[in-house]
């Protein structure tokens, strides 16, 4: 039987204040996805394959879904920062997660073509703070947060790829903010054969977050 999703912070317990010196320590956006993933849980349920993670960051919800989830399916992460990517290896062996394998790279540069069309759930937290252009090269924790303009240079990188890697069947989930002006990324998957539905909004700070499935 699978287990819940785990919303809490238990999966990131071994983690110190250290270590968020050069990995993104979750926070509410962390969450909100955790939540929204929670609340699909029989959507995903349904499905089985291969989950994939772009920027894990500390492997909070890397670990999280893939050990509520492992009987069904197999994890892909993938971070540009190395150390991140230690990090969610560490996180997931830790939460007893046997399927996942970890990947340091931009996005999907490492695995496309192999998967265009084989992924069945992919989820991403992206850098969508707007930042300044010479924040755009670094691969240490900057990597995180800086969105470059609008916070969506990264964004509208991973659309094309994401879209290419997408299951007929499977589901993406992507974090946007309200600054990313998030109907024009709407328009951009749908251009690519995607439906999108909001799962989860949230109020966070001064920042309005929204997870929105993207679905052929």
């Amino acid at each position: 039987m699978d287990e819940d999703i785990d919303t809490s912070f238990t999966t990131v317990g071994h983690l110190s204040s250290s270590d968020f010196e050069h990995v993104y320590e979750p926070s509410e956006d962390t969450f909100l996805m955790l939540d929204a993933l929670k609340s699909e849980q029989d959507r995903l349920r349904s499905l089985s394959g291969l989950f994939m993670e772009i920027g894990p960051g500390s492997g909070m919800i890397t670990a999280a879904v893939s050990r509520a989830l492992q009987r069904r399916f197999a994890t892909i992460s993938v971070d540009i920062n190395a150390r991140a990517a230690a990090m969610t290896l560490a996180t997931a062996r830790r939460a007893g997660c046997r399927r996942v394998d970890v990947v340091q790279a931009s996005l999907f540069s490492a695995l496309l073509p192999r998967v265009a069309g084989a992924v069945d759930v992919i989820v991403f937290n992206p850098p969508y703070v707007p930042s300044p252009p010479e924040e755009m090269s670094h691969r240490g924790i900057e990597a995180s947060w800086a969105g470059g303009v609008d916070g969506r240079e990264v964004i509208d990188d991973f659309v094309p790829q994401a879209a290419q890697a997408l299951s007929a069947t499977g589901s993406l989930y992507l974090l946007l903010e309200d600054l990313n002006k998030p109907a024009e990324v709407i328009d951009k998957l749908a251009d690519l054969g995607l439906q999108s539905e909001v799962v989860l909004s949230r109020k966070a700070r001064n920042e309005k977050l929204h997870i929105i499935r993207f679905f052929r």
